[in-house]
């Protein structure tokens, strides 16, 4: 009986132990693959993400947020300087804000040097597992600048600008309009008197030629803005009879028979050659091409693109302020 009781109560021992040491070695498993999940998120790379479906990650990781934790943020930061940036290239932290309830939104900047290369946005999801960021902004090299200017063309903005926005474009075609009607008015509305923009032609289409030669015949009554903005808003009605460009003119109190002439007779067709040369030896090969500070923008721009090139240079010319948090 005796040699029973204490091979029961030797049996209970051993398997205290054992539950222990199992209970301990879970445990360090569990807590270490915790600790790999916040530190190593998964990364979704933001260009292929839309932006529209990060709502996706909020019906995944449904858990609801009113303020941000910033050791995770933190540490999110640091995983990106550790794995994701090369070499020389500095990742930090600006600020962070509850996104959708569930997902942290973070703006970084990203530093080589002296020099930052972007300021740009990412998202951490509340529990630190997945990481969305666009992952070319991290890996980027510093874009090549032209040497391209404004000619003699009239600014719109602050002739004294920091930041100096010239385009290469055809009044005919529709990326243009697109550009000037969706895209520009958000970049002087954050910017304001930090921005100045320059219209010079590029005319590929014969239409765009006309409204090109029109424009320039505005422009020496001191109308050119308000006549640029008729062919840009109204581009669907003119591109189909190019007749209505001097219903437009007359519209602006600019004597009709005079801009007839002036238009057939291409009066200023040279100032439309030199802006056109000015831009082959730039580099323009297609419509729209934006120029910031000199840095080739080609075809479709969205504003975000545009902005963070913007912030960057606004960054390095000790003019970035408090411009990130509009």
């Amino acid at each position: 009986m005796r040699g029973t009781v204490t091979g029961l109560i030797t049996g209970l021992l051993v398997g205290v132990i054992i539950g222990v040491f199992v209970g301990m070695i879970m445990y360090q498993h569990l807590n270490h693959e915790t600790e790999s999940n916040v530190s190593q998120p998964e990364v979704q790379n933001l260009e292929d993400f839309n932006y529209s479906q990060l709502s996706y990650l909020c019906r995944m990781w449904p858990e609801s947020k009113t303020s941000v934790d910033m050791t995770m943020v933190k540490r999110a930061i640091e995983f990106m300087n550790s794995e994701l940036v090369r070499p020389g290239v500095k990742v930090y932290l600006i600020n962070a804000s509850v996104f959708k309830g569930c997902l942290y939104k973070i703006m970084i900047r990203v530093v080589e040097g002296n020099r930052t290369l972007t300021v740009d946005d990412i998202y951490l999801t509340a529990d630190g597992s997945v990481l969305a960021l666009n992952i070319a902004e991290l890996t980027r090299v510093e874009m090549e600048r032209v040497n391209v200017s404004a000619g003699n063309n009239p600014v719109l903005g602050n002739p004294e600008a920091e930041i100096e926005i010239i385009t290469f474009s055809d009044y005919a075609d529709p990326l243009t309009a697109d550009f000037e009607l969706n895209v520009l008015p958000r970049i002087f509305e954050k910017y304001g008197d930090h921005v100045k923009y320059v219209f010079r032609d590029f005319p590929v289409s014969n239409e765009g030629s006309k409204a090109s030669l029109a424009a320039n015949c505005a422009k020496v009554k001191g109308k050119f803005w308000e006549y640029h903005n008729l062919l840009i808003e109204r581009q669907s009605e003119w591109v189909q009879n190019t007749s209505l460009l001097y219903d437009y003119a007359e519209e602006l109190g600019i004597d009709r028979e005079w801009f007839i002439k002036c238009v057939e007779n291409e009066t200023y067709f040279e100032d439309i050659r030199i802006d056109s040369q000015a831009g082959f030896f730039a580099g323009v090969s297609g419509t729209p091409t934006v120029y910031v500070n000199g840095i080739k923008v080609v075809g479709v721009q969205d504003y975000r693109t545009l902005d963070r090139i913007i912030q960057r240079e606004l960054e390095n010319s000790d003019t970035f302020g408090t411009l990130n948090s509009k």
